[in-house]
């Protein structure tokens, strides 16, 4: 049971960056079917086709086209980032106190 309590902020991590991909996703569909001028835009001033940049993602763009469907989707993907760096850091953090009371 405590090997599993150890591996939780790893899962917690992990499970956010797959979840970043599908809630990327949704924001993208949702550009890309309301606000295709836009998509372009992004595709073409931060060179990507395969991800949003998390560039866009913090910036108010997404507010000055007046989609309250899409700023929910995009405070949404902000909040998952928010979640795994905090898994992150708990990955960290655990990493070190291993090395710590280890070495």
């Amino acid at each position: 049971m405590l090997k599993l309590l150890e591996a939780l902020p790893f899962v917690a991590f992990f499970g956010c960056a797959i979840a970043q991909i599908w809630f990327g996703a949704r924001v993208r569909r949702a550009l890309a079917s309301r606000h295709p001028a836009e998509l372009e835009i992004i595709r073409t001033s931060y060179f990507t086709d395969l991800i949003l940049p998390w560039r866009w993602v913090f910036s108010a763009r997404h507010r000055e086209l007046e989609d309250p469907d899409l700023t929910r989707k995009v405070y949404e993907l902000r909040s998952l980032l928010a979640a795994g760096l905090v898994a992150w850091l708990a990955c960290l953090l655990r990493i070190g106190l291993l090395k710590g009371l280890t070495g």
